[in-house]
């Protein structure tokens, strides 16, 4: 078997890489230490991506993708609330080497972008202005974030869910009432 290639597809390098992130920490992802993760030469990496930063700016829409974060259509708006920061949740927990890039603007694709503005456009089709629509997400993605922190930091992740869990429907009864 010497000499064959591995395969390798975008989707693979960005599945090695998050592994890489929630082992290591995403500051200490490398373009070489990916490529010794997936077995073959940094070249083969670049194939696929430009540098590490392009492979770190889709890491988030991936995660998004896995999890399927998307509000949809059906239902009330909380259920597609509590479904798209449930899933979220999820989806962080699992793979806390992408928190960190939850805040950078270079990491928003198309994926993330897309659950944030239909939940704008979910909100303000509820009544709530633009800026009352920003606010509520703002509002829900921090409460999200530091209940992950905070899941993370107690080391009880069942006891710390039950916890989001009750505590998101406290926060939906005051941002959608």
């Amino acid at each position: 078997m010497a000499g064959k290639r591995p395969q390798l597809d975008r989707d693979k390098v960005l599945a090695s890489a998050l592994v890489l992130a929630d082992r290591e920490g995403i500051e200490h992802l490398t373009v070489r230490l990916l490529a010794a993760e997936l077995g073959v030469s940094p070249m083969a990496i670049y194939w696929h991506f430009p540098s590490k930063g392009a492979v770190v700016a889709e890491l988030v829409d991936f995660v998004v993708g896995q999890y399927d974060v998307h509000p949809g259509e059906g239902g009330t708006l909380r259920e597609r609330a509590r479904k798209t920061f449930r899933t979220m949740y999820q989806g962080l927990h699992d793979h806390p080497g992408i928190i960190a890039l939850i805040s950078q603007p270079e990491t928003r694709g198309k994926t993330s972008l897309g659950v944030m503005q239909a939940l704008l456009t979910q909100l303000a089709a509820e009544g709530q202005t633009p800026r009352q629509a920003q606010q509520s997400y703002h509002l829900l993605m921090s409460f999200t974030l530091g209940a992950i922190t905070m899941s993370h930091a107690d080391g009880m992740p069942a006891r710390a869910q039950k916890v989001f869990e009750a505590n998101l429907e406290r926060l939906l009864d005051a941002v959608l009432a």
